[in-house]
């Protein structure tokens, strides 16, 4: 059966289109002959990254767009749709939802106002979007084969020290993605969902300035991927067709443990993977919540010292 997934000659929309993973995708549907339109807030990395769009085309009459906004505030996500449709002269054919960022840190030391941050900035910039999209397609009268693509985390799947707020946060991302690609069958629009790792951009630098020490034990010494590769694995698995996508051994076993009311990707083989999964994974869970504890001991008793010491 061939691939529903046909970019050359449609228009793209790629949120945080402007670094990081976003820029890799553009990079890739550019070199596969889309229209491109990336969307994000700062204007200087936007022209360059489109200037780079440019050098990768395909055909002479590919178009490449930037709309500078926030999508965390609803009408401005409705009116960067608005314009990169008039820009292009037509609705959006697929939207990839790469705009995010993470901000880890201890649950009682952050402030709860920066852990609800984490909500605009993942889920809410996905749900105004996508909703703002999957609007026009519907309005547009060809919605059939149009794809929505959220980009969430294999913290999606689980939970760990440090990233409440950010898990929190792709935990509803999955939730949206669950119930429309339930929903969406009523207008033949396709919705995929991308779980990737640690991925090596600016934004994981940043990342790790703020992420607690025992989260970096956990994440141990996981390499990461490029966001050039996590970029082809994500058009990869939208080609294929799945709807839950992964790019490394940990989401696929995550993926296949979890399960849920979504489709498989290979029944039998995913759910050989799921027992695999719980073997390695249950394990893996006792290991993290005994460094928790000992973590927990280990301030009591700084702390008890600092309080020896100021008497």
């Amino acid at each position: 059966m061939p691939s529903s997934f046909q970019p050359k000659g449609k228009h793209c929309i790629v949120t945080g289109g402007n670094q990081g993973l976003g820029r890799s995708v553009g990079l890739e549907l550019a070199k596969l002959g889309a229209h491109v339109t990336i969307v994000a807030r700062n204007e200087d990395l936007l022209r360059s990254t489109t200037a780079e769009l440019e050098e990768m085309r395909l055909e002479e009459n590919q178009r490449f767009e930037w709309v500078s906004a926030d999508l965390t505030n609803k009408e401005k996500a409705i009116e960067a749709i608005r314009t990169s449709e008039e820009r292009h002269g037509s609705i959006p054919d697929y939207v990839f939802l790469c705009a995010g960022a993470s901000f880890p840190g201890m649950f009682v030391e952050q402030d709860a106002d920066e852990l609800a941050s984490n909500m605009s900035i993942v889920y809410h910039t996905a749900l105004y979007t996508s909703h703002a999209a999957i609007r026009r397609m519907v309005e547009g009268g060809k919605p059939k084969g149009c794809k929505i693509i959220f980009v969430a985390s294999v913290l999606s799947f689980m939970g760990i020290v440090g990233y409440s707020g950010y898990c929190a946060s792709k935990y509803a991302l999955r939730g949206l993605a669950d119930v429309l690609r339930n929903e969406m069958l009523m207008y033949g629009i396709d919705i995929h969902i991308y779980f990737p790792g640690n991925m090596l951009t600016k934004g994981y630098e940043r990342e790790n300035l703020t992420k607690p020490d025992i989260t970096k034990r956990i994440e141990g010494a996981d390499e990461g991927i490029t966001a050039d590769v996590a970029a082809k694995a994500l058009i990869q698995g939208v080609n294929r067709g799945h709807y839950q996508i992964t790019s490394d051994p940990i989401g696929m076993l995550l993926r296949s443990s979890v399960g849920g009311v979504v489709p498989s990707h290979w029944p039998i083989l995913d759910f050989a993977l799921g027992v695999i999964g719980t073997l390695i994974l249950s394990p893996w869970r006792l290991v993290i919540d005994y460094m928790s504890r000992k973590e927990g001991q280990r301030q009591e008793q700084a702390a008890e010292i600092t309080r020896k010491l100021s008497q």
